[in-house]
């Protein structure tokens, strides 16, 4: 009894509602973007929905093996990575051009140039690695993505949007960008708690569908409604007294 409500509720705490969130996110940010009459906050909204969606897929993606899933996962890992790298590159630029005195942020221009070739330099590991050793490739996996490539766009980006959003001179965008660098934030923590989980021994098959797989569930729960509010402030609703007879 007790091993069905571990499966039960952590099915619903780290799959069912994180992935719905996401997807309610992607669906405000793609509906938003419609409305949306600058070109700058239409791309922006658009990269916005599209992190949002391939989150959501990874939350159920990260809960499968096998050596053919292993391979699509690989592919699909490299395309997530990219676009994920892509928002928060766009991101970055839109705040810049936002601030009045166009200040750089963290020297993004030479970070950035560094996240393109760690993307091209995963995709090349990873196919060759395939090629060569699958189990090896599996391997990698964690250790090219968790080491090499997620401290540039999530390490940094994080604070560079965060330091954009300080400078934007224009409001809207303002409050969009905190609630994308809290969403970072958030992002972070999990990459604390996989660590954590990595350093107590545990195995993947000891953390999924167990309790000890709550803690993460709970932090993208945090993460998509931070980029549903994020969409949210993208078209604010101003409310207008009512006039008095």
């Amino acid at each position: 009894m007790s091993t069905n409500l571990e499966f039960i509720l952590t099915v619903i705490l780290t799959e069912i509602i994180p992935a719905a969130i996401f997807l309610y996110a992607a669906y405000w940010s793609l509906e938003i973007r419609k409305a949306l009459a600058s070109p700058i906050y239409r791309n922006h909204a658009l990269w916005q929905g599209a992190v949002c969606m391939m989150v959501a897929l990874a939350i159920f993606a990260t809960y499968t093996n096998g050596l053919v899933v292993s391979i699509l996962l690989v592919v699909f890992y490299t395309v997530f990575f990219l676009v994920v790298f892509a928002f928060i590159d766009s991101t970055i630029k839109v705040a810049r051009r936002s601030d009045p005195l166009l200040r750089p942020i963290l020297k993004w221009e030479t970070i950035r140039i560094a996240g393109w070739c760690s993307i091209g330099a995963l995709t090349v590991v990873n196919v060759v690695s395939y090629l060569v050793d699958p189990n090896l490739a599996s391997s990698l996996i964690s250790s090219v993505l968790g080491n090499l490539f997620i401290a540039i766009p999530f390490v940094i980006g994080g604070p560079a949007i965060l330091i954009g959003a300080r400078r934007s001179a224009d409001p809207i965008l303002r409050g969009n960008l905190k609630w994308l660098g809290l969403a970072v934030v958030f992002s972070i923590g999990l990459e604390v708690v996989s660590a954590v989980e990595s350093s107590l021994g545990l195995s993947n098959f000891q953390i999924y569908y167990s309790y000890a797989a709550i803690p993460s569930g709970l932090l993208y729960i945090l993460m998509g409604y931070a980029f549903y509010k994020s969409a949210r402030s993208l078209a604010p609703v101003t409310h207008f007294p009512l006039e008095q007879d």
